[in-house]
């Protein structure tokens, strides 16, 4: 390596900084001639430009690091990126706003430090994207602009109030975790000196939600999932686009219910997690798509199969298996939980208050009903036990309760094509394997 890191420090050139290689921890590099500008590297491979600075005197002094963003190449346009030449302005221009007694990340309003929040740690959470949905739809509007020392706890009582009344209790309790989670992080972070909502009360009282489909009810979705769907352009009806949009929801939606996997899993599937091998077929979650962040792997039964070829068909070259047909990403969550609502409420009688959840506690209460013990139906739910927690364990033994899994889901399909009344010729059984 041509890098010369005398003391973690890189000379101020681009072909040391392109030559600096990830390790096994986050190593930090100081740029010669720079003060305060660091180039952080991580572990994947991700490189970071960083100002180091001070604020406050005495005892009050807090040293600060403020991520400038990821590094650039030269050449290169994008204006999410930093060239060392930006990072070297940049960080010269938060030197001297800190020796003014100024702080250069300190967010003026809710809305920067959200922006701030979700940057720096928000983002490592499974469900950023539906709290960053959250803050558009109940925060952006009534605190956004407001600047966060003017914040006072009537005004989040007041939005509390609001989103009771437009979207229910549950929505309020979760707009007020995320207020506090941002402001509790900016406390921590001392961006903030305190949270304006610390212990405001909660108005939603959460119950743990215990529904499970009857078998009629089963039938009943199923066969409005294998009901052809309308088309009438001329009345305002679906497109073509439209079309092939409900058409992988519904394929998702079966594939929840074929497989009792979380509804995030099911819709980001990528095709580079799958063998379709005949009668020996796998879908290979990795762990950072998983709750709980370890690997995965799930057998695809007869059924199963079949409409993970017809979803992989009708994706064409698209990498995800389920793709959105307005960004470059896999469908939305709530695209699926909205069809899945819709569909209930076309039926008659209505099937109420259904969520994607909810299926796949029918799968796991079915498959208890069935003999399945407690161990298996936690393989194949991806639940954490006691011995799957052991980290060692489970990286050299991946596929050790393979074949339990295999047969707890047969048992299930099986259950399905009684319940639901498939038609034996649109399913495909392979043979045990040897």
């Amino acid at each position: 390596m041509n890098t010369k890191a005398r003391g973690r420090e890189l000379r101020k050139n681009v072909k040391d900084i392109e030559a600096a290689k990830p390790m096994a921890r986050r190593v930090s590099y100081s740029i010669k001639g720079e003060r305060g500008l660091r180039l952080v590297v991580h572990p994947s491979g991700r490189k970071a430009w960083f100002s180091v600075y001070q604020i406050g005197k005495g005892k009050a002094r807090v040293r600060r690091w403020h991520e400038i963003g990821p590094f650039n190449k030269v050449g290169l346009r994008d204006e999410k990126l930093f060239t060392l030449e930006d990072a070297c302005q940049l960080s010269r221009k938060y030197q001297v706003e800190a020796e003014k007694g100024g702080d250069p990340q300190g967010a003026k309003t809710f809305g920067e430090l959200f922006e701030a929040w979700l940057e720096g740690h928000g983002k490592k959470l499974a469900t950023w994207k539906d709290e960053e949905r959250r803050y558009q739809i109940h925060l952006a509007k009534a605190l956004g602009d407001r600047q966060i020392s003017e914040i006072e706890r009537k005004d989040v009582r007041e939005v509390r109030d609001v989103v009771l009344e437009t979207a229910g209790p549950i929505q309020s309790n979760r707009v007020i975790a995320l207020f506090n989670r941002v402001m509790n992080w900016a406390v921590d972070e001392d961006r903030a000196k305190f949270n304006p909502a610390a212990r405001l009360k909660k108005v939603g009282e959460e119950q743990r939600r215990e529904r499970v489909l009857t078998p009629d009810e089963l039938a009943r979705i199923w066969a409005e999932l294998d009901a052809p769907i309308a088309v009438d352009t001329k009345a305002g009806g679906l497109n073509a686009s439209d079309l092939e949009a409900a058409e992988a929801t519904r394929r998702a939606l079966k594939l929840l219910i074929l497989t009792g996997q979380r509804r995030g899993e099911v819709i980001g599937m990528r095709k580079d997690e799958l063998d379709l091998t005949e009668g020996d077929a796998w879908w290979t979650l990795p762990g950072v798509r998983t709750k709980n962040k370890l690997p995965h792997r799930v057998p695809l039964t007869g059924t199963a199969l079949v409409v993970v070829r017809e979803a992989i068909e009708a994706s064409r070259s698209n990498e995800f298996v389920f793709p959105s047909h307005r960004t470059d990403g896999a469908i939305i969550p709530d695209a699926v939980t909205k069809a899945l609502q819709r569909l209930c409420r076309r039926m008659d009688p209505k099937i109420e208050g259904l969520g994607p959840h909810d299926i796949r506690r029918t799968v796991g209460t079915t498959m208890r009903k069935l003999g399945v013990s407690v161990e298996d139906r936690g393989y194949v739910l991806n639940h954490v036990s006691g011995a799957k927690a052991k980290v060692t364990s489970w990286n050299y033994d991946a596929g050790e309760h393979d074949d339990e899994k295999r047969s707890a889901l047969e048992k299930w399909e099986r259950e399905l094509r009684r319940v639901v009344r498939l038609d034996e010729a649109k399913i495909v059984v392979f043979p045990k394997r040897a």
